[in-house]
């Protein structure tokens, strides 16, 4: 099996549809005052199921909001203390990374991880891509 999101941009409009196969979901985080919220997935992993439904949803993306997009390598990355970066820390950098630009978002939460993890290796693939509405 395999997981994946699939979205368009439509840049005129920030409108975004997207599907979402069983995989890590994207945050969406708001440029007007920081909050930020899961999109939550669509379907199962490709491959599980052999009748499989995807849905398809749109939000608008308003100037300054952003996507972030990752893998699980990022929520699943292990402190010394054995415990996960997780979803609820991703979300609370999110809130505090600056929002100058796209490459200030990933820097901040690269950088939250490795301030997390400490001394560890990586052990899983940390893959993360910003998309940021301008403004």
């Amino acid at each position: 099996f395999v997981t994946a999101v699939y979205g368009v941009l439509t840049l005129a409009t920030g409108n975004f549809v997207y599907a979402n196969a069983g995989h890590n979901p994207p945050v969406w985080r708001s440029g007007v005052d920081g909050a930020a919220e899961t999109l939550r997935r669509t379907g199962a992993a490709l491959g599980i199921l052999e009748d499989l439904s995807i849905e398809d949803r749109s939000i608008r993306l308003n100037p300054g909001d952003l996507l972030l997009f990752y893998t699980d390598g990022l929520t699943e990355a292990f402190s010394p203390e054995d415990e996960t970066f997780g979803e609820p820390r991703l979300l609370d950098v999110l809130k505090e990374v600056s929002q100058a630009t796209a490459r200030d978002v990933l820097d901040g939460v690269e950088s939250a991880v490795s301030r997390f993890i400490g001394p560890l290796p990586v052990a899983d693939d940390l893959t993360m891509l910003a998309v940021m509405r301008g403004t």
